[in-house]
């Protein structure tokens, strides 16, 4: 009987570890995977606030994490009978922007950087299959508009993926976000440990002076990642 049990552990995990080396973002996809079916099933309760919304991917970069979260969503809604929530894609489009602040500087993180064209984004999302995307250029500075907000309050997001590297374009996009969060939203940041868990650098700088100024609160959740970090948005109560 011992035997029997570890043979079968052996057979289900060979494939999950294959899965694992051969795919990079397996990570990435299966917290896609979990926040979704989370948020679907748990969307009609009456003792939590729905959270199922949209995508928002601000660093749409070579398309990696878009892929990989249409991936999980491609798979969902035909297993669980859901339409595919609405994909937001924020970027330049021309690469890292250029910045001069002492807390963004990393070697590697150069101008240019990552770039892919907003035409090469376009096609590549119609030869996926995503039904209904929409991609925003411009420097966050410039692109993240009030006008803009105010469209997206009608698309309000249940995922979030921030990966600007940045500390500066990590405090515009959280900053330009604050009207459009709810408690239980998730929020995945790709380079939080860029400066090996520095406070004062980063993404986690940006998160630090976030959570001071209120209303909301990202708090790190179990859903954690090995190259990134998931948190949860909460509104603490008032002292």
């Amino acid at each position: 009987m011992f035997r029997i049990d570890i043979e079968r552990v052996i057979k289900r995990r060979i494939p999950f570890l294959v899965r694992r080396v051969v795919n990079p973002y397996f990570d990435l996809e299966r917290f896609f995977n979990d926040a979704l079916r989370y948020q679907w099933m748990v969307r009609d309760r009456d003792d939590q606030e729905s959270t199922w919304g949209a995508y928002y991917e601000f660093g749409v970069g070579q398309m990696n994490s878009t892929r990989t979260y249409w991936s999980a969503c491609r798979r969902l809604s035909r297993s669980l009978g859901f339409p595919p929530p609405r994909v937001y894609g924020f970027d330049t489009f021309t690469g890292l922007p250029e910045t001069d602040h002492e807390a963004d500087q990393l070697a590697g993180w150069t101008p240019g950087r990552f770039a892919k064209s907003l035409s090469d984004c376009e096609r590549e999302a119609k030869a996926l299959g995503i039904p209904s995307v929409r991609f925003v250029q411009g420097l966050f500075e410039e692109s993240l508009t009030p006008a803009l907000g105010e469209e997206l309050a009608k698309d309000l997001p249940g995922i979030i993926n921030i990966d600007v590297d940045f500390y500066t374009s990590t405090q515009t996009v959280l900053n330009f976000l604050i009207p459009l969060l709810r408690p239980g939203v998730l929020i995945y940041f790709d380079d939080i440990w860029s400066f090996n868990g520095d406070p004062s650098r980063g993404q986690l700088r940006a998160i630090r002076e976030f959570n001071e100024a209120g209303p909301f609160y990202l708090t790190p959740h179990w859903l954690g990642l090995g190259g990134g970090q998931v948190y949860a948005v909460s509104r603490p109560l008032e002292p």
